[in-house]
């Protein structure tokens, strides 16, 4: 365990050693040359050691060649944590030399995972509040430019969970859990965008595991685990699936294909969870939905529950029913009239057993149906 001079501490052992010590002697700085092209969007990534794998580099690399101006640069400084990160003022230049379109603000493992307890949990380190990181540089970076837009990084959870610290019990998924949860409710309160690469992680994690993801020191990514968070920013920023793209960096073709689709789907298919559905963070939410949407459930594949969000553009009859593969109804959640507005409903599978199912919202007349896998 290293532990800095601020009591932040990074979970290291001799083979990630090296790479520590790189980033905290030589913060990365510019990716790119400065493009004068009026359409370039200019992307800034903000944290430590675990962004600055390669992660902001892979970003503008998949950019370029999906055809787009991108120009990324980077503030990461090693070893210290994010809200000490965001109050140097190394990271106050960087806010004020371009007109960013994107910023990207890293969240802590620990402290997302217990924003309220990780002081407690680890004594070692400061109690830190990333609500209040949020605000202020939400505040912050409105007063330079109001277009410019926040994107809150979801980090993954260690790979060996809590279970490193005495008393804890957290695996690498209950604890994941625990930060998605709280990196969306942070951006719902402060109506910031998420790029949940910490639940594109996990959803890897449901159908192979994610050890190849990880560096073995159980914190920082691979290559692998860095391309799949560059292509959860790839398709949060430009909102537009990634697959197809084709630069794969040292991954295999199939290798990043697979990430592609991963990225894409945690993204797309879960716009409102991930607050894409605000359009200007310094306005007030419009919870009026412009469509009527049958949004992916999520987890999916799960085990045993997973949500089910849909949308109303203008009042009148719902249904929501679940069928079989063969059609056969399983179960009828809503069935009565609703007014507009965004609605989610829990689905515990618990008594069902795996396989494909679908569920199906009819609403005025209309329909819409969306498979579903539950995955014991």
């Amino acid at each position: 365990m290293y532990q800095a001079s601020n009591g932040f501490f990074l979970r290291i052992n001799p083979t990630s050693l090296l790479c520590l010590i790189c980033y905290i002697c030589f913060p990365v700085n510019s990716y790119s040359a400065v493009s004068n092209n009026q359409t370039t969007c200019n992307v800034l990534f903000i944290g430590n050691s675990i962004t600055g794998m390669s992660m902001p580099q892979i970003v503008e690399n998949m950019g370029a060649a999906a055809g787009k101006n991108i120009y990324v640069d980077a503030n990461i400084i090693g070893g210290t944590s994010i809200v000490e990160i965001c109050h140097r003022e190394s990271t106050t230049q960087k806010l004020h030399e371009k007109q960013w379109d994107y910023i990207v603000i890293q969240g802590d493992i620990h402290n997302m995972a217990f924003p309220e307890t990780h002081h407690i949990i680890m004594p070692w380190i400061p109690y830190e509040s990333i609500p209040q990181l949020l605000q202020e540089m939400k505040e912050t970076i409105a007063g330079i430019n109001s277009n410019t837009k926040i994107l809150f990084f979801m980090p993954w959870a260690y790979e060996d969970g809590m279970t490193w610290v005495a008393g804890q019990t957290d695996t690498y998924a209950t604890m994941q859990v625990k930060i998605k949860d709280n990196a969306v409710k942070f951006g719902h309160d402060y109506q910031i965008v998420v790029a949940p690469v910490g639940w594109a992680w996990y959803q890897v994690y449901i159908e192979r595991g994610v050890a190849d993801l990880f560096m073995p020191d159980f914190v920082h990514p691979t290559s692998k685990g860095s391309y799949l968070a560059a292509c959860v920013f790839y398709t949060t920023i430009f909102l537009e699936s990634c697959e197809g793209i084709s630069y794969y960096a040292d991954l295999s073709q199939t290798e990043s294909e697979y990430f592609q689709s991963v990225a894409s789907s945690v993204v797309l298919d879960n716009l409102n969870l991930w607050d894409q559905t605000t359009t200007d963070y310094n306005s007030e939410k419009n919870e009026t939905p412009s469509d009527f949407t049958l949004y992916q459930n999520f987890p999916n594949p799960f085990n045993p529950k997973t949500t089910i969000s849909y949308s109303l553009s203008t009042f009148g009859f719902v249904s929501l029913e679940i069928f079989s593969v063969l059609g056969k109804e399983i179960l009828t959640f809503v069935d009565k009239e609703q007014n507009p507005g965004i609605y989610k409903i829990e689905f515990d599978a618990a008594e069902l057993p795996s396989g494909t199912y679908f569920y199906q919202l009819r609403h005025n007349g209309k329909s819409e149906t969306k498979k579903m896998i539950i995955l014991k």
